[in-house]
């Protein structure tokens, strides 16, 4: 279609777009996919921006538009594939997202990321994705900017969800710009305004993997005497802006802050079948039902090798990997290869320019390197092998 796949006015209210077994597939339209303006529509169960299957993109401009309404519904739907945003909320208060996969395919690791933001709220209020009642209910994942953007609007709460591997930030909050601009600082007291009033992220400052338990330590600055929620979320590795993504919820503490607005915490929680590399931690506050970015990753490392224990876990079990030895003879160690994102026991997985050929009518240089959401690449150009040289 040239306009939306399917529009509901916002003089028709409490409408149903599929229901649970009963999905429909909305995909190849010029603008949204689903756009909506009466109140109280639900969705459910719908496949919007791939093919039939699931697995292929067959992308509409933005898969759900919500726009200038309130009590909508967005369930269980697979929101994937298309242009520009997965589900954008525009002027939209008291909606609730649940149980979703946006960039992804239905099992969550299909990478079919929509082109710019997972989730985008503009001038959204008091807006629910997630629940900390069910860990992991949204999985953002592979999208071209961020997983999940409030660019203005405050109250917007989205604590257990999993959202990871998003090119930019996997949640960031805005300055109204519309557009992505990397990790919030943290400020005194958390006393200023803004998207989500800018809410503080915590700090983690410690963990240990027993194989039973993870034991994290940390804490928030955030306004003196508020109660708080810290979340703490595990994943394969961190963002490669340094700050945490989340492959699942891992535990949560709950408090208030002292007159100085400091919440020491300790959380433990059961050790997932493979342990994470990473840990990242969120704050939400429940009288404004603010959350927060994800804060600086913490590597799980229980016997400071320098390697993750998730990494570790995973190519040698529960012995561990001699960080000095290179038992594929690819001439890279164990710890090289969990700091490029190789595979240790594959001699032809290590870290390398895998091509790189010269173009000599448009004088153009090719170069091809492994890919991976874990590694950041940077390039750079000289006239001779000495210094200075300068970023491409």
């Amino acid at each position: 279609n040239d306009f939306a796949g399917v529009a509901i006015d916002g003089d028709s209210i409490s409408n149903r777009v599929g229901a649970v077994g009963l999905g429909n597939l909305i995909s190849g339209n010029r603008q949204s996919g689903l756009w909506i303006l009466g109140r109280g529509t639900r969705v459910e169960n719908n496949i919007i921006g791939l093919d039939a299957a699931g697995l292929a993109p067959l992308s509409n401009a933005t898969g759900i538009l919500i726009q200038n309404t309130d009590l909508c519904l967005v369930a269980s739907n697979l929101v994937s594939g298309n242009a520009v945003d997965g589900i954008r909320l525009l002027n939209a208060e008291f909606n609730t997202l649940l149980y979703n996969h946006v960039g992804t395919d239905a099992s969550g690791w299909r990478r079919l990321g929509n082109g710019e933001f997972g989730v985008k709220i503009i001038n959204g209020n008091s807006n629910f994705l997630g629940g900390a009642d069910a860990p992991g209910n949204n999985r953002i994942a592979f999208n071209g900017w961020v997983g999940l953007y409030v660019d203005s609007g405050v109250g917007n709460s989205f604590l257990g969800n999993a959202a990871c591997e998003n090119l930019s930030l996997d949640i960031d909050l805005g300055a109204g710009s519309g557009f992505p601009d990397g990790p919030t600082a943290n400020d005194p007291l958390d006393a200023d305004s803004g998207a989500n009033d800018f809410q503080n992220y915590p700090l983690l400052t410690f963990a240990t993997n027993d194989g039973a338990q993870i034991t994290v330590a940390g804490s928030l600055q955030s306004s003196p005497l508020t109660p708080v929620v810290v979340e703490i979320h595990g994943s394969r590795g961190p963002h490669p802006t340094g700050y945490g993504g989340s492959d699942g919820w891992l535990g949560a503490a709950t408090g208030v802050t002292d007159i100085a607005g400091l919440y020491a915490f300790v959380v433990v929680a059961p050790t997932p079948p493979t342990p994470p590399n990473t840990l990242t931690a969120l704050a939400h506050t429940p009288a404004r039902s603010c959350t927060s970015e994800f804060s600086p990753y913490l590597l799980l490392d229980s016997d400071g090798d320098g390697m993750g224990d998730g990494y570790e876990f995973f190519y040698n079990g529960v012995g561990g990997l001699d960080p000095d030895r290179d038992d594929d003879e690819d001439g890279v160690t164990h710890l090289q290869e969990f700091l490029a994102d190789t595979d240790p026991t594959d001699p032809d997985s290590f870290p390398r320019i895998q091509e790189a050929f010269f173009i000599p009518d448009n004088r153009r240089m090719s170069i091809a390197y492994p890919r991976t959401g874990r590694r950041v690449y940077r390039i750079v150009t000289s006239a001779s092998l000495n210094p200075p040289w300068t970023t491409l």
